[in-house]
């Protein structure tokens, strides 16, 4: 989405500073989805992922209101932030249902069963 934003606004280093600080705000909410994933991927327990997975979920919409704001301040046509909009939702989408799936059962029992498969297959250390 991000670069699509970026395309749209006929962003270049030397657009009026209204312009360029649209961008940066959007550059930001944009970034924030796939670092939350990633950072709840990273932590391994479902819950705490699914934690981050709300963030993102939020992220997303701050996006589309950013959106909004760009069509509102005409920096952006209402055509653009449709199609961005339709990506954004998409996004919304499959996080919901990876949120959803780590707050189930299989969720659990799949990550029990990989640190057990992660701790069986360590090395024996003898004191």
């Amino acid at each position: 989405m991000h670069l699509r934003f970026v395309w749209a606004s006929g962003a270049s280093p030397n657009f009026e500073p209204g312009r360029r600080v649209m961008l940066t705000i959007f550059e930001d909410s944009v970034a924030g989805p796939p670092a939350h994933v990633a950072e709840g991927f990273g932590r391994f327990s479902p819950p705490d992922f699914a934690r981050y997975c709300v963030k993102a979920r939020a992220s997303l919409m701050k996006s589309q209101n950013h959106l909004i704001d760009a069509v509102d301040s005409g920096h952006m046509i209402e055509e653009t932030r449709s199609e961005l909009s339709a990506l954004a939702e998409v996004s919304l989408q499959e996080v919901t249902g990876l949120m959803e799936y780590l707050q189930s059962p299989e969720a659990f029992k799949n990550a029990r069963k990989a640190r057990e498969r992660r701790i069986a297959s360590r090395p024996n250390r003898e004191p």
